[in-house]
């Protein structure tokens, strides 16, 4: 991921012939928990080259919104917006609504790449009561989202920033190499062995993402000083946090330097780490029911002189 302006937090796609009055209210609700929002007749000057600026909003927003309804799933525009979106590092966020005219779409009439991603449903209500507070908890939902990939898309920057000013040019040269000799060497470097069979022999990975994908996530990186373990980690990072993008069925990822937390206090990971990065307090209820991934710096620095932040 490379560092991008973000214009917009989400971008609505929907149908006008049966969602644009659930496309306004969106837009309103969402616009009042002070997320900026794009809604093409609110958008889309009468000067400007209007695909263009549709296809510019999408990827400059961070989340896409696409409202299922029968006229959205059949409509080419919609199908346009959905496949730009699809391109670009950047989550989609299905909503099933009752249309404009009261109507549900049918489970079976929602198309196989719409349905194969998790989506809010707004339609499971039996009273107005009902109604609106399962409305109140979808916005605070999609709230909830954007915040998460705000933190995601800031992390991967800095991220980006710091492996680009401090080491990158060495990891390159790890990493790039093609000859059958420097491949061996990676593999010699990265011996990893399960931490719940102590039994069992070191495996050899020729790269840390072979290593994660064995062992569910569950690695310590050790090594000498300047033997490049951020490096290693942080680039890991990342694509972890573009698998979350792309699919956030995966595990949030959280990452912070282990250094900062209070080995004298012990707080509780789970309390400590959505205060250190400024995150809701549901991520805290996401580590403890292990749907995020803890990506822990700075090990070897608990127990010196403590961190002043």
């Amino acid at each position: 991921m490379t560092t991008q302006h973000f214009t917009y937090d989400i971008f609505i796609s929907y149908a006008r012939k049966d969602g644009s009055e659930l496309a306004q209210r969106l837009h309103d609700d969402l616009r009042a928990k002070g997320l900026r929002v794009f809604l093409d007749k609110h958008q889309i000057d009468y000067r400007d080259k209007w695909w263009t600026r549709i296809e510019e909003s999408i990827i400059s927003s961070k989340l896409f919104l696409f409202v299922i309804t029968e006229r959205s799933v059949k409509s080419v525009i919609c199908r346009k917006e959905w496949n730009i979106a699809r391109k670009q590092p950047r989550p989609i966020l299905p909503m099933k609504v009752r249309d404009d005219h009261d109507h549900i779409i049918p489970e079976a009439d929602i198309p196989k790449r719409i349905s194969d991603i998790n989506y809010l449903n707004t339609t499971d209500f039996e009273t107005l009561a009902n109604e609106v507070d399962l409305w109140t908890q979808v916005i605070d939902t999609i709230v909830l989202q954007v915040s998460r990939y705000s933190y995601l898309y800031a992390l991967s920057d800095e991220l980006a920033q710091f492996v680009s000013e401090n080491t990158a040019r060495r990891f390159i040269e790890i990493v790039s190499e093609e000859n059958r000799e420097a491949k061996k060497k990676l593999a010699r470097r990265l011996k990893v062995r399960s931490p719940h069979k102590r039994e069992q022999p070191a495996q050899d990975f020729s790269n840390i993402e072979e290593a994660w994908d064995a062992f569910d996530g569950q690695l310590l990186v050790l090594g000498d000083p300047g033997a490049g373990k951020t490096t290693t980690l942080l680039h890991h990072a990342q694509t972890l946090i573009n698998r979350y993008i792309s699919d956030n069925n995966q595990r949030l990822p959280v990452y912070a330097s282990i250094a900062y937390w209070d080995s004298y206090d012990e707080t509780p990971l789970h309390q400590w780490l959505p205060e250190f990065n400024e995150l809701s307090e549901d991520v805290g209820k996401l580590i403890s029911n292990g749907r995020a991934i803890l990506i822990l710096d700075g090990l070897d620095e608990l127990g010196n002189s403590k961190h002043e932040e």
